[in-house]
């Protein structure tokens, strides 16, 4: 017996990005609203420690998802539609081999990671702290900015190169261009205000920062 589900074979990877990232995005959400309304970032090291995790995790997963959407913008746009297999694409295959990058990153920010209770104050009450060590957040702000730099230049170049180009590319390639670019700024604002303050925040302003990014 065989089953058909007509609904997976329209799952494009585009279309798998996109969901996952939004998946990505609310179990973040879910995760850390529970870890600092529920169990409390404070309750011990562990459960501090548990807040640097979960935005690495979650945040690189995010990172990742999106990178792949925009490369395979790129691919749709430099094809100019027509139907050309990934791995015969040489665009589609530089753009995965630049994201393999993030590899070294990931595994930075498992390095560098920050996460402790801080002494008491006067009332007996602690607070957590969690971010990364300069040795993460810089060239994770680096590679970022590039990596995102990178890929709006594949759009905007086709859009000065062709002319004329398909009209529903042309939209493509802007709209893409454009979330790219706000993709950019939110990731530099964020990881920049985390180098500036040293790589450690306190732990919901943190979690609160990565979930705007992610």
């Amino acid at each position: 017996m065989s089953f058909y589900f007509p609904t997976l074979n329209l799952l494009t990877l585009s279309r798998f990005c996109t969901i996952a990232i939004f998946a990505d995005s609310w179990l973040f959400v879910f995760a850390g609203g529970t870890l600092v309304s529920g169990v409390g970032m404070s309750l011990n090291a562990d459960a501090c420690l548990t807040g640097v995790y979960l935005c690495i995790v979650f945040y690189a997963a995010s990172k990742v998802l999106i990178y792949i959407l925009l490369a395979e913008k790129v691919h749709v746009v430099w094809s100019a539609g027509v139907p050309i297999r990934r791995f015969q694409s040489r665009i589609w295959i530089f753009c995965a081999v630049v994201m393999l990058g993030y590899v070294v990153i990931f595994v930075l920010m498992l390095i560098g990671r920050v996460g402790y209770l801080n002494p008491p104050d006067e009332n007996g009450n602690q607070s957590c702290t969690i971010g990364l060590e300069p040795m993460a957040s810089i060239p994770l702000l680096a590679y970022d900015a590039w990596l995102n730099c990178m890929l709006t230049s594949l759009f905007v170049y086709p859009l000065l190169r062709r002319r004329p180009m398909n009209p529903k590319l042309r939209a493509l390639a802007k709209r893409t261009c454009f979330a790219a670019a706000i993709a950019l700024g939110t990731s530099v604002v964020n990881i920049l205000v985390l180098t500036l303050l040293h790589g450690r925040q306190l732990g919901w302003v943190c979690l609160a920062s990565c979930g705007l990014d992610v």
